[in-house]
């Protein structure tokens, strides 16, 4: 039995970034310097400095384990803020914030 393929699946393309990263490789075989600030994985390795503080965070006990399942407290009471400012809306960071 064959399976006929819904019609909505006709307007799917090709993904952008992938025309994005062909262009990128043809100009860059047509010599121009392309620093790519595209979607997420860098051309470059971090610094040392930057691979060293990350190395001291990571061997800290304290870096390690669960987030809690109620939230950073600073980070609830800034959205509480957040929501003040932009939709003037009220809300409790301690009960009304990712709980």
């Amino acid at each position: 039995m064959k399976v006929k393929p819904a019609e909505r699946t006709e307007s799917v393309r090709e993904y952008y970034f992938s025309q994005k990263i062909r262009q990128i490789d043809e100009m860059r075989r047509a010599g121009a310097d392309i620093i790519n600030l595209g979607i997420g994985s860098p051309d470059q390795p971090p610094s040392e400095n930057i691979i060293a503080r990350l190395n001291e965070e990571a061997a800290k006990p304290s870096s390690h384990g669960y987030q809690s399942y109620n939230g950073i407290p600073a980070l609830r009471k800034a959205f509480a803020e957040w929501y003040k400012k932009y939709f003037n809306v009220e809300l409790d960071p301690e009960s009304e914030i990712l709980r």
